[in-house]
């Protein structure tokens, strides 16, 4: 399947001598979603605040964010939301974090997506 491409998934048995009708009553309609451009930067120095922004996904409803330090395998879930940003109130100084974000349609999520950003707080 391609991004963004909507496709319809029929299903009908068969049995070694025949075919049965097609479930047109349980077709469904599935949409890949595209992963989400992200970007991130820091919003305040002085409290350790990052933005985290992302490209609108068409066909999206809603977006999972989550973060991890560098040197560290594991993600962090952050936020779900309707909007395309986040800020993020619990950075610290000196730390090298991953941002990715990963776009829900219902039906499905997109592949993740992720943006390093280096902070420094003086």
């Amino acid at each position: 399947v391609e991004n963004g491409i909507y496709y319809v998934y029929s299903v009908r048995a068969y049995n070694g001598s025949g075919y049965s009708a097609y479930n047109g009553s349980k077709t469904d309609t599935i949409q890949p979603l595209e992963a989400p451009g992200v970007y991130a930067w820091i919003y305040d120095d002085s409290y350790g605040v990052a933005c985290i922004e992302w490209e609108h996904v068409t066909g999206a409803k809603k977006y999972n964010v989550y973060r991890r330090e560098d040197g560290s395998n594991q993600w962090i879930y952050l936020t779900t939301t309707t909007d395309n940003y986040y800020y993020d109130t619990s950075i610290y100084s000196g730390t090298t974090y991953h941002y990715s974000v990963r776009a829900i349609n219902g039906t499905g999520y997109s592949a993740y997506n992720y943006y390093m950003t280096d902070w420094v707080y003086f």
